[in-house]
């Protein structure tokens, strides 16, 4: 009987472990994580701290099902050190678990900022339920708060307490929101959306210093000198591995762990999913750092495929799928590119929808990127024929009238983001505003809604 260790219950890890279980019954699977409740679907921490809800309204329905299953837990379990000559893994209490396989999926967490010391109140790093929870029972519309990073969390944070109505500053290290993969027409439009609920966006805004009275946090210090008052600090970015418990092998790098398109890491029966894989020999797909609930997600899945026999690929290309405020965001392979060979093709933004944006991206006259702001409709077609490497004239027209013409309503291609883990769902025809549809991937409930060009758009329920 083969024995599985999986560390990090998160998505990829669950994923994992079910297709493992799909493929051997016998085999005896373990799920470790540090958390003690670690089963809640990440993107809905926003949710939960723009609602003000309590942890028993995140989806948690896993413990019975996974019991069901016959996989194993170990929660609340530190890992202290990964030891792949002796294939075993030591936890902080001293216990050894030991294994045959192991996946690793145990994600990354916001780094510490260079310039705090850890003693200041008031600077939150946002990551995890325990601390979503705290700050949710604790903001209060007399506070104000600067929120720090370009991610995906930074904007759904941002969003979340301008919903409770709470002073909210936006600090962004790059010169433009999602540097690498908006240009900055799209950066423009999501920011303008961003000040239009009263969120105050400064650029260029790299963190130096923190000014507390006593122990309590005052006002950040940004590059350029400015000091931004502030009572409350959330941390979304930049994210760093977490793998301390790593260090004695050679298998971290800065950014993860390197990985093939198997997701094997160097190490034999060691495989990896999730945040912290590296997918090795593609730059532009480490730098736009593909995180996310989705790609873990499909990670998960074939990883555990992989470790328990299977011979799967991991072909997905890079993909950032957000949403700030009402504006749904995605941005698909090499968005950001330029220099040589790189030409474009976009529409003026239109007077009466100026929150819709689409822009493909070429390279050497082959399809190799796309910006979508405000609608996502064509994402899911135009995904495949990035992924397919089609040229400009292999690109259906119809779609691409679509797109770039000034006819609105009339669309031939229905997709919609999930307002939680962002899977992308095409609708049919048959779809009307008001229905309820529950997401395949996540199973959240959600709404649905039309724009004003007859795009759709989701809103989640409860």
């Amino acid at each position: 009987m083969t024995q599985y260790l999986i560390l990090g219950s998160g998505i990829a890890g669950r994923r994992a472990a079910d297709a493992i279980r799909a493929q051997d019954s016998a085999g005896e699977v373990t799920l470790i994580d540090e958390q003690p409740n670690p089963f809640y679907a990440r993107p809905m921490l926003v949710e939960l701290l723009a609602k003000n809800l309590g942890s028993e309204k995140i989806p948690a329905r896993e413990l019975q099902r996974l019991a069901d299953s016959g996989i194993q837990l170990e929660l609340g379990a530190h890992i202290q050190e990964l030891r792949p000559n002796d294939q075993r893994i030591k936890l902080q209490d001293g216990k050894l678990l030991s294994y045959d396989k192991l996946l690793i999926a145990s994600g990354r967490k916001a780094a510490r900022l260079p310039c705090d010391d850890g003693q200041t109140n008031g600077v939150v790093y946002f990551d995890r339920l325990n601390e979503a929870l705290e700050l949710s029972a604790t903001v209060k519309p007399t506070l104000r708060v600067a929120v720090y990073g370009t991610s995906y969390q930074a904007l759904g944070v941002t969003a979340g307490l301008r919903r409770r109505g709470i002073e909210t500053t936006l600090l962004v290290p790059e010169s433009r929101i999602l540097a690498d993969a908006l240009d900055p027409i799209a950066s423009d439009i999501v920011e303008k959306r961003l000040q239009q609920e009263g969120v105050n966006v400064i650029t260029q805004a790299n963190i130096h210093m923190l000014v507390k009275e006593q122990s309590d946090l005052q006002a950040v210090v940004v590059g350029n000198g400015a000091k931004i008052t502030t009572d409350l600090l959330i941390v979304t970015s930049p994210q760093a591995p977490l793998s301390d418990y790593l260090a004695q092998t050679a298998l971290v790098t800065n950014g993860g762990i390197l990985v093939d398109n198997k997701l094997r890491s160097s190490i034999e029966n060691i495989y990896v999913a999730g945040d912290i894989a590296e997918l090795s020999g593609d730059s532009r797909t480490n730098a736009m750092l593909q995180t996310g609930w989705l790609r873990a997600w499909k990670q998960g899945d074939i990883a555990g495929s992989n470790i328990a026999g299977a011979s799967l690929a991991y072909n997905d290309i890079p993909s950032i799928r957000t949403r700030a405020l009402d504006l749904d965001i995605v941005c698909l392979g090499d968005s950001g590119a330029e220099g040589p060979g790189i030409t474009y093709e976009t529409a003026g933004i239109h007077p009466d929808v100026p929150y819709i944006y689409k822009k493909l991206v070429y390279r050497n006259d082959h399809l190799i990127g796309a910006i979508f702001i405000g609608d996502v409709t064509e994402a899911g077609t135009v995904e495949h024929w990035i992924q397919d490497g089609l040229g400009a004239s292999q690109c259906d027209k119809a779609v691409l009238d679509q797109m770039f013409g000034t006819r609105f309503g009339q669309a031939v291609a229905h997709g919609v983001l999930c307002p939680v883990c962002k899977f992308q769902m095409q609708m049919d025809e048959s779809t009307q505003e008001g229905s309820i549809i529950t997401c395949p991937a996540c199973g959240l409930d959600f709404k649905i809604a039309r724009l004003p060009n007859g795009a759709y758009t989701a809103i989640s329920v409860g």
